[in-house]
């Protein structure tokens, strides 16, 4: 940034009565702008002696600042910790990028804002940790960090108020400077507005606002710039305010480790429509495969209804379930990829643990839909698979638009809480190892008999035991699970049992729910 000329010999001496005007053309500013400043010039001997310092008078140079900010997504698993509509404490990271050096010669002589989209509120701001994600082991010099304390410049934060969302403000300290193409990451955190925003809507637009004085007497305020997104997705714009999806049931064909043959029954309800082209994206936990090109189908007749679009409120029928409109009548529906399991040090081995099936047609708001999901076993048990199954709804730009607030759960008559998916087990139980037998099926609420027969364990094991009906069924007393004996009456024993379930007494009844789950509490069955 110094230009230095020689000049020419034979020039007439400059005195206080003799100037020479020099005129330099197509000097490039600077691409990044400059806050308004002085030129300085000095002028010395032929022989680098006796040099002359002086700075322009006048007006000032100025050419407007650039600057960037960008958050960082999601999905890189780097904030977003409340991603929900209405949650407070939503932690997000932000990038900022300046093309012009600011300066604080006082206190306050510089400020860097951030505007956020009406409905959000900037509730905290700091310094970013050192193990983001998209640092991939490069974390910068000091984080890039604004500084911490009085001395280096103070944080503030504005409430929202119409038309305008929440401010997040930075006051520069005195002789704090940051400097041009200096790259500063930001822990911003928020409460969301309390109704959701997919980032791709019009209102939600966040906003980078830097002001600084540079040698002038007042603060100039750059051109407001838009956060901005990076081509590899791991830096956006925007961050969306999830809906919530409800009653999500992920419910197995095939418990076993290493089973091939899974086909998931998959429910849930929306919050928010789904746009043709959009897709539901379902997450496993690690080493559950669903392949490149998985497999998904209605499922069992039984639970859909005939409606009329035209003339039935979907979101105030609760018994109403709708089919999935898969793409190309499901042939083209579904690609798997692999996502990141948190604390899983194989990360390559996970096979394609996220499905994504695509819609030919449009999901209504506040509906109840199901559908069914082919899925490959892990071929071990660990703790997590019980918390590591969600649901996602997203727009056909892949924008996300509802999600589910936790592991979606195996037992619809579960109350909501985590740790509720289902989990494998070593062995999986089909007739003719296992059967049930309903006296009475007809759906009158009344009592009616129910055989669970045969039960063949493929090992022994110490018990316990849990017999699940579907939802809605209710166990009462009166549990029979003795073998036929010469000393026992017709109806004190399952006929066709080779063997007493070795209890001290008979299963009580379920006191709280789940009402569907009788707990057979044993040893030594085989």
């Amino acid at each position: 940034n110094v230009l230095r000329v020689t000049l020419p010999e034979g020039m007439d001496p400059i005195t206080d009565a003799v100037r020479h005007n020099l005129e330099f053309t197509s000097l490039p500013p600077p691409r990044g702008g400059f806050f308004p400043l002085r030129m300085a010039a000095e002028i010395q001997a032929s022989e680098g002696k006796k040099p002359h310092y002086v700075e322009t008078v006048g007006k000032l140079l100025f050419v407007q600042p650039s600057c960037e900010a960008s958050l960082v997504a999601p999905s890189t698993g780097d904030g977003g910790s409340a991603p929900f509509s209405g949650d407070a404490g939503n932690e997000l990271f932000v990038r900022v990028i300046l093309g012009a050096t600011l300066f604080s010669e006082a206190a306050g002589d510089a400020t860097l804002t951030f505007e956020l989209p009406l409905g959000f509120t900037c509730t905290a701001a700091g310094e970013a940790p050192t193990n983001l994600t998209i640092f991939d082991g490069r974390v910068p010099s000091g984080r890039g960090s604004l500084g911490l304390g009085g001395d280096e410049g103070t944080w503030s934060f504005v409430a929202p108020a119409a038309p305008a969302g929440g401010r997040c403000r930075f006051d520069f300290g005195a002789a704090q400077a940051l400097f041009r193409d200096a790259t500063i990451f930001v822990a911003v955190t928020v409460d969301n507005p309390s109704d959701p925003m997919p980032r791709s809507a019009s209102g939600s637009k966040w906003v980078l606002q830097v002001a600084g004085k540079g040698e002038h007497t007042s603060q100039i305020n750059t051109t407001a710039a838009n956060f901005t997104a990076s081509a590899s997705e791991s830096l956006q714009g925007a961050v969306s305010v999830l809906g919530r999806l409800s009653e999500e049931i992920i419910f197995p064909s095939n418990f076993a480790k290493g089973a091939v043959d899974n086909w998931l029954s998959i429910f849930f309800r929306t919050e928010q429509a789904v746009a043709a082209l959009g897709s539901v994206w379902v997450e496993a936990p690690g080493h559950f495969d669903f392949g490149a090109a998985c497999e998904v189908g209605d499922a069992g007749a039984e639970y859909y209804a005939a409606y009329s679009a035209g003339l039935t409120n979907v979101s105030g029928d609760p018994a109403l379930t709708l089919r999935l409109p898969f793409l190309g009548g499901g042939s083209k529906a579904c690609r798997g990829s692999q996502a990141l399991v948190e604390g899983d040090d194989e990360q390559g081995s996970l096979g394609a643990n996220r499905a994504k099936v695509y819609l030919g047609s449009s999901l209504e708001a506040g509906a109840r839909y199901a559908f069914r999901l082919r899925v490959t076993n892990a071929r071990y048990y660990y703790p997590e698979q019980r918390d590591g199954w969600w649901l996602g709804t997203y727009s056909p730009s892949g924008v996300p638009l509802d999600g589910s607030l936790r592991s979606a759960r195996w037992n619809e008559e579960d109350l909501p809480a985590p740790a509720l998916s289902w989990a494998l087990h070593d062995f999986s139980s089909a007739p003719p190892l296992f059967g049930v037998a309903i006296a009475d099926r007809r759906p009158s609420g009344s009592a009616t008999k129910i055989t669970v027969f045969p039960i063949v364990l493929s090992v022994a094991t110490t018990g316990p035991m849990q017999i699940v009906a579907p939802a809605g069924y209710v166990w009462s007393g009166g549990v029979v699970y003795k073998k036929k004996t010469a000393a026992l009456a017709a109806g004190n024993y399952v006929p066709g049992a080779e063997a007493d379930l070795p209890l001290t007494s008979a299963p009580a009844a379920p006191s709280s729910a789940p009402f569907n789950v009788l707990a057979v509490a044993g040893s030594d069955i085989v």
